[in-house]
This record gives structure tokens, sequence and C-alpha cells, in this order.
């Protein structure tokens, strides 16, 4: 897609619009076309009349191409582009006003309509009207039809749809021909969903087996586009069944590899952003790692985001020799488990062990200089959880001399074995002078034992209270 090349006209969008038979392809073509080229391709495939009368007018496209060119206008983000048409101060103003009027209420098919009622909402009905205390336009576009006001029409048909869902049973799926394509009352109406609310659908509360097929139909056919707003939907159902469907469609092209990676890498936070409660935050965050994971060398080897997403998935599914190999890329991702901040799985006693790898592979990554392996280790130092402590302090043993004093001071004090060998190896208790001297010995060891622990103590936070209470106190 990085060299798609963008229609300048309607003619050349035409075109394109039947080369590319993939809704999602389209769907690219017409918001790029607008980006680049403006409202005049839409304009032309729509054939609205700059001057004359609207009443003779005919038009001979596609409903779907039409309805397509239709949306483009709803896409107009400024007030003041809003304004141009809102206000008819035009003659082709007042032709596409008649034009959607006329679609919205006896288009072909329900898309047509919907699009049409949509565009007259975006523009005519825009809520910012009265919020910047601008002119009502509204009044401009006042219409009826069986006793509907025209800014209903829009909300009318996507529930009328909506309603067609209970009786999906009834529509049959595939053509009876036998040929595997879809009947062409089933494609009527997925062709609504695709081009048209789709995130209306995806968010519903069904999870009915219809809903299941219609849904994996709408992401089929819009295939990344589709996938983001499978993810954000509120229904967990969507949700995973659009990250297995990411799963099936990542290595089509590096286009959707970059695009559904960017779709998914929300599911790889750490735990206090995800917005989705466990266990099925774990779920998700697993589906969308075995996604990225596959990232394809190429991609990620010139691009430190993919790569740092790519490094992320690795940790998270305990992929320990590839995140070995990624390196210092990987390192913020597995102090974010040795702290407990990505928790991988649900069981606390299997998450601390997981903790405790996480370490162990900082440890063996190979880092360019030793102060940032030594600033990575030192991070867990004054932990909670004992055995992730004495493995970043056994990690950090090598480095003791190039520690900082407070660090230095509790990676000695977690090493520190009592030996208690020499103080009974030569003791005579026949002898006073060596009772003497075995308690003076023992006094010295116990100033020596206080006065590392304290420092160490000393050298905590002071918000470390159970690494002060349970590690330092003798």
């Amino acid at each position: 897609m990085k060299y798609f090349t963008f229609p300048k006209n309607g003619y050349e969008l035409l075109c394109a619009l039947k080369k590319y038979f993939q809704p999602w392809i389209r769907l690219y073509l017409v918001e790029g076309t607008l980006q680049k080229h403006g409202l005049q391709p839409f304009v032309e495939i729509l054939n609205i009349p700059i001057e004359g009368n609207l009443r003779d007018f005919q038009s001979y496209h596609n409903p779907l191409f039409r309805a397509l060119a239709i949306q483009s206008f709803s896409y107009i983000q400024t007030l003041k582009d809003k304004e141009k048409i809102a206000s008819l101060e035009s003659v082709f103003c007042e032709n596409l006003l008649s034009l959607l009027q006329k679609e919205a209420t006896g288009g072909a098919n329900q898309l047509i309509r919907w699009s049409a009622a949509k565009t007259i909402n975006s523009i005519w009905f825009d809520p910012q009207w009265s919020e910047h205390k601008k002119h009502d336009y509204s009044l401009n576009a006042e219409f009826h039809i069986s006793n509907t006001r025209i800014d209903r029409i829009q909300k009318q048909i996507t529930e009328q749809e909506l309603d067609r869902l209970d009786r999906l049973k009834n529509i049959c799926r595939k053509s009876k021909i036998g040929n595997g394509e879809f009947s062409e009352d089933y494609k009527e109406y997925l062709e609504f969903w695709v081009y048209g609310p789709s995130s209306v659908l995806f968010n519903l509360t069904s999870n009915s087996l219809e809903y299941q097929y219609l849904i994996n139909d709408v992401l089929g056919a819009l295939e990344p586009r589709g996938i983001k707003l499978g993810v954000e939907s509120r229904n967990n159902l969507v949700v995973e069944l659009s990250l297995k469907f990411a799963k099936d469609i990542f290595n089509y092209s590096a286009y959707h590899q970059r695009e559904i990676s960017n779709c998914l890498k929300g599911f790889l936070n750490s735990d206090s952003e995800m917005q989705i409660d466990q266990p099925k935050a774990l779920d998700f965050r697993k589906l969308a790692a075995e996604s990225i994971v596959k990232l394809k060398d190429e991609l990620w080897k010139n691009d430190n985001n993919l790569k740092y997403l790519k490094a992320r998935a690795a940790v998270i599914l305990q992929d320990w020799k590839l995140v070995e190999q990624l390196g210092e890329i990987a390192v913020f991702s597995l102090i974010d488990v040795g702290k407990g901040f990505l928790q991988l799985e649900v069981k606390p006693n299997l998450n601390l062990d997981i903790q405790i790898k996480a370490v162990g592979t900082i440890g063996k990554i190979k880092f360019k200089n030793d102060e940032e392996k030594i600033q990575a280790l030192c991070q867990f130092l004054q932990l909670p959880e004992q055995r992730i402590r004495y493995q970043s302090a056994l990690l950090l043993k090598p480095y003791l001399n190039d520690l900082k004093p407070k660090s230095y001071a509790i990676v000695t004090a977690l090493l520190y074995e009592f030996n208690n060998k020499s103080l009974f190896s030569s003791l005579d208790i026949s002898s006073i002078e060596q009772i003497k001297k075995y308690i003076n010995d023992a006094e010295n060891e116990q100033r020596a034992i206080n006065y590392i622990f304290e420092k160490a103590s000393d050298s905590c936070e002071n918000n470390a209270f159970e690494v002060k209470k349970n590690s330092f106190k003798n």
C-alpha cells in the first residue's frame, strides 16, 4: 500500500473501485482519494449539477459506489467547510441536499439510504452549530417522510437492520447453487454492515451463533480495518474473534503486519493500563502477542517501535531464547514482568517463578555497557519478594565494585553468609582464655553483621517496609 496511487478524478476512482473488489481496499481508496484530491472525484461520480435543477437528474452508477461517494461528504471535519455546504449559498449545495434527501428517503437499498441520512446529519445537524452559537442550519434540511424526521432516518435504518439480525436464521448464508458463495440476500445484508455502521454491530451484546458468523464475515471483508474496530469493542466475544482473525491474516503482507501490530499493541500494555478485567486480559494479551511475535525481520530490524513490540510479545509468550536474542530492547518489558507490572499467569505462584525467570534473563542479555545492565538489575533490590531480591543480588555480585554505595550495601547484605566454622573450630572449653576469645570474636562478628544490615536498611527507600523488615532485621 506504500506506493498506492490515488485516483485524481471520478472516472479513475470508478475504475479503481471496480478493479479492487476487497471492501477494505475500497474504503482505503475512498479515504485516501478524499485526503489527496478532495471532494471533486466524488462530485463527479454523483454527477451533481453545479447549475440548473436536479429534477430531471438520473444516475447510472452502481448503488454501492454512489453510497461511498455520498459518505465522502460526511468525512468533512471543519465547521468552515461544512458551513459552505450547509448554508445552501450555491446551486450546487442545494442540488446536493436535494440528492441526499432523495436518496435518504427512496434510495436503491438500505446502505445508500443510510449513507445519505448519515451525511445529512453530519453536515446540517452537527451539534457544533449550537455549541458555537452558529446559525441553525438544520432548518435548511428539515424534511419529513411518513412522519419521520430526516435526522432520525440514519438511526431508524440501523435499528431495522439490527432487527434483521434476530431473523438471520431465515436468511440463507450460502448460495443454493453450492459454489460456496454467499446468497444474494445475505450479500446485501453483509454489505450494509461492511460499508455502513460496523462499529454499532461490533458493540452489540449478542453472542448468538448467527452474530458470530456475521462478525467473522465482516472481519473477513474489512481485514485490518475490521480488526481495529473489533479489538475496541465492549463485547469480549468480538474482541476474541478479532484477535484470532488477526493471527490468521497477520502474514498476508507487510502492510497487514504494520497495521495489525498497531491495532494490537494496547493489549501488550502493563496491567494498570489494561481496560479489560482478568483473566480475559491475560488471554487477550497472549492472543495479541501470538500475532505480533511473527513480525518479519525486514520490518522490525530497522524500526525500533516494531522491534520493541516483537520483544514484548516474546516476553509475554515466555520465549526466553528469542528474548535473549533480541537483547536490550526487551529489558523494559522484562523489568515490567520482574516488578509484577506485567502479569503473565493468573496464579500468583506461577507469576513469581516467571518474575524470577525475567530477572535471570536480564542477566543473560549482552549489554553494550555494564552500567545499563547494573541499572536494570538494581531495580529489583528493594522489591517485597525475597527470591527476586536475592536473584538480582546474585547477578550483581560480579559488578560489586561498580555499584553505587546504596546498592553496594544492599547487595552485600543480601549475599551475606554467616560463617560460624572459624568461631567453633578452635574452641577449647577447658581454657578460660579461649572462651573469652570466642566471646570477643562473636561480639565483633555481631557488630559487623549489625553494621552491614543497618547500612543496607538505611540505603533502602522509605517505602520499602517489607524489605527492611524481612531482609535486614537481625
